[in-house]
């Protein structure tokens, strides 16, 4: 009896935790809703279907469209009758100007079908065999995706009515070789022609203002390149994995250079800049390995960190007088590195900055470097001497750690100092260290 009695409140408590986490479901779902937009989409999402809004009912496929106010609509899907013959599809495509009485002005997500009978999002024969597409001069607005994802598509046509392609327009096209952006666009969403294999050469129009983060990213037969007048920003991951492209020269329009810019494009061989770029942001060159030489800006007062890392072929930098500042691992692995000049300007080198250049051979840093990094030189297995000026105040652990031909280290200061930096603990103790007042 007094067993069946204690058991009596677990019964209830099991209950109350179902009841609880029923309460608690139509509250979990809504924060879900309310957290959705907040995800970040990768280059491959998921796109999820909005549900069907309007069909349209004379088109000879239903066009799904959003209505935008007046007499305008969006079109966001095409939607075959159930009877539709994929057989006699002619693999070519012309968007219509108008559906069901409203003006086309814009396009969004065309690259799917949505079935009549469940309603699904398909990849189907209508538009993998898609060869061509005509966009209707109506249009002004290319939204994002209108056109992805059609591993056959050869051509596009964009009228000049367009003033904006959005975020993965045209991305995913591996066998579109050619696009004329007309000068009537004024932005170029994101990833807006990314993955596209083929794309040898695109003109961008001086209408262009903005061209959003990794819009010809991984478009590896791109050789050549132009930049709009009024864009003053190469966004980050723009450019990377184009690995047809051999040189680069930056106009005097550019101020910024983003993270990853320009990364693993992997034939890039030249760098030239205008005195107009003031900022080359992290990794923007990094990966080119066959980069061989780079002008810099003379207004740059940051190599970022691992601006120029794993650029093995690269020879031949020259370093502006204005720099200030070289960032962490901003040269390492650039094997074929022999020699550098550091301008008097220099204040800053940081951690692993030349780590790894193996064909280093001598370095002499300027008066007026006050921090040597950890790491700085570490694994520089060709360095056999070191010029250091008094002024450097700090040099952290490991500054020339593994550079094994090392055997000469000149410190402009006094050996009171040097013991002061750290002294014995800076270099391998069969490496001779030389003293201003010797």
């Amino acid at each position: 009896m007094n067993k069946g009695k204690k058991r009596k409140p677990a019964k209830r408590k099991n209950w109350l935790k179902i009841a609880i986490i029923l309460a608690l479901v139509p509250v979990l779902i809504a924060i879900g809703i309310v957290l959705k937009p907040f995800v970040i989409d990768p280059w491959l999402e998921r796109r999820d279907d909005p549900g069907i809004k309007n069909v349209a009912s004379e088109a000879p496929l239903g066009y799904v469209y959003d209505k935008l106010g007046g007499n305008e609509i969006e079109l966001t899907a095409y939607q075959p009758p159930k009877d539709f013959d994929f057989s006699s599809w002619d693999e070519t495509w012309e968007i219509p100007s108008q559906v069901d009485g409203y003006s086309v002005v814009s396009i969004k997500d065309l690259g799917k079908v949505r079935l009549m009978t469940s309603r699904e999002i398909v990849e189907d024969q209508f538009y993998k065999s898609l060869l061509a597409v005509t966009i209707p001069d109506s249009v002004t607005n290319i939204d994002s995706y209108a056109l992805a994802d059609l591993p056959l598509l050869e051509s596009v046509d964009i009228p000049d009515t367009v003033t904006a392609i959005g975020r993965y327009a045209f991305a995913g096209l591996p066998l579109l070789e050619t696009i004329k952006i007309p000068e009537t666009v004024t932005k170029i969403g994101a990833f807006a022609f990314s993955h596209s294999y083929s794309l040898e050469t695109i003109y961008i129009p001086d209408s262009v203002e903005t061209i959003d983060r990794a819009a010809f990213y991984w478009c590896a037969g791109l050789s050549e390149i132009n930049f709009s007048a009024n864009v003053d920003t190469i966004n980050d991951w723009t450019y990377a994995y184009c690995h047809s492209l051999q040189s680069v020269t930056i106009p005097g329009t550019i101020a910024k250079i983003g993270n990853n810019a320009f990364a693993e494009s992997y034939n890039l061989e030249a760098v030239s800049m205008s005195d107009s770029v003031t900022e080359i942001a992290t990794r923007a060159f990094a990966g080119c390995p066959n980069l061989k030489s780079i002008s810099l800006s003379d207004s740059i007062k940051k190599i970022d960190s691992w601006t120029f890392s794993e650029c093995f072929e690269l020879k031949n930098v020259i370093l502006p007088d204005s720099l200030v500042e070289i960032g962490s691992n901003a040269f390492r692995k650039c094997n074929a590195l022999e020699n550098i000049n550091f301008p008097e300007s220099l204040e800053i080198i940081a951690d692993s900055a030349f780590a790894d250049c193996i064909r280093l051979k001598s370095i002499s840093i300027p008066e007026g470097v006050l921090t040597l990094g950890s790491n700085a030189f570490a694994r520089c297995s060709s360095l056999e001497t070191a010029d250091i000026p008094a002024s450097v105040n700090q040099i952290g652990p490991n500054a020339f750690h593994n550079a094994d031909k090392l055997r000469l280290v000149r410190f402009a200061g006094s050996e009171a100092q040097w013991l002061q930096l750290g002294g014995p603990d800076l270099v391998p103790a069969d490496v001779k260290v030389e003293f201003a007042n010797q």
